[in-house]
């Protein structure tokens, strides 16, 4: 048995990641090329899942693997782009990237049929580089994933314009989200109706839901987009008081007959500050990460929330969670992703 035990351990250092750790790194991360933007990609150093090491791809192309405990990092241009790794099952995240900004998305491996699931999430600055100081560069060369503009490298890609206003909501306007199960990928959209305004309240969907202006809830009877609102704490995600790396507890009570019912204990913080694309244009968004579990009867839930926030509009316009309940079975988490995708007027 001891010479086993030391066979499994040797076998795990060989599949952990080896080379320079992200600390000896941090200048070197921080030198974007002008007219790009950087993805960087990590996984916590963990046993779970040790061996399964799947490789990440941008946009289709092979740019790295998911080593535990390494890190690697790809120059893209502007724009939207797509990471994908996959194992018995497939995941996929969007990346917003913006010229001379980092971005961080991390891998991990979690519960499977056979070899454990890949989950891909795009994580904020504070969350990340936590994580990154511990870990091992993995990479050779750099790849490059799209280009400048015509002109070369110093012509950079012009920094989008970020919007700084929008119109208030008004009767019979709609706000539409998609929701997708980031595992079976099948999405549905749903939307509020704005049916008056009542003071300072606009009431959506026969009082199915109820809002300030400022984009506060007061009351969702009726939620629709999924974990975003059944899951929700009181007043909703985003707070106006909000500054970078702020912390802060939430603690509340979700009746039944809701899917997220429960009594929740969550830790939030806001960990970067980002430009998201939305139905209005480009706007400056508060990237917020929610943690926690709760209790259900005789089930222990866990919640664990990414948040775009926009406070201009006053909500949000993006949302990616993964909830499980805990009843001492190995069930996998669920996992949502909730875009907003037109705010539609009369």
């Amino acid at each position: 048995m001891t010479a086993a035990a030391v066979l499994f351990v040797l076998w795990l250092q060989g599949c952990a990641a080896t080379g320079p750790k992200g600390a000896e790194m941090a200048s070197a991360l921080g030198s974007v090329p002008p007219g790009f933007g950087r993805i960087v990609f990590y996984r916590s150093d963990s046993i779970v899942g040790a061996a399964v090491q799947p490789e990440i791809r941008l946009d289709g192309q092979v740019v790295g693997q998911s080593k535990p405990g390494g890190f690697f990092y790809v120059d893209a241009a502007p724009g939207k782009h797509t990471a994908s790794a996959s194992t018995e099952a497939a995941s996929s995240v969007d990346v917003q990237v913006v010229a001379g900004q980092t971005h961080y998305v991390r891998s991990a491996i979690g519960m499977g049929l056979l070899v454990g699931r890949v989950v891909l999430s795009v994580e904020g600055m504070f969350t990340a580089r936590g994580e990154l100081s511990n870990l091992s560069y993995t990479g050779a060369t750099v790849p490059r994933i799209g280009a400048p503009a015509a002109g070369g490298v110093a012509a950079a890609v012009a920094v989008p314009t970020v919007v700084t206003k929008v119109p208030a909501l008004k009767r019979g306007d709609q706000v539409a989200y998609r929701v997708t199960d980031l595992y079976t990928q099948t999405a549905r959209e749903v939307a509020y109706s704005v049916d008056r305004i009542e003071g300072d309240r606009v009431v959506f969907n026969q009082g199915g839901r109820i809002e300030r202006l400022d984009g506060t809830v007061v009351s969702n009877a009726t939620p629709l987009a999924g974990d975003m609102d059944s899951c929700a704490p009181p007043g909703g995600w985003g707070r106006p008081d909000m500054m970078l790396g702020m912390r802060w507890r939430v603690q509340y009570k979700k009746p039944d007959p809701q899917a997220c019912s429960g009594d929740f204990d969550l830790q939030g913080q806001m960990v970067s500050d980002e430009v998201e694309p939305t139905p209005f244009g480009d706007l400056k968004v508060q990237r917020i990460d929610y943690k926690g579990t709760g209790l259900r009867a005789q089930a222990v839930l866990w919640l664990d929330a990414r948040v775009w926030y926009s406070p201009v509009l006053g909500r949000v316009v993006r949302f990616e969670s993964e909830f499980a309940v805990r009843t001492g079975r190995n069930e996998p988490p669920g996992r949502e992703k909730v875009e907003l995708v037109a705010i539609r007027r009369d």
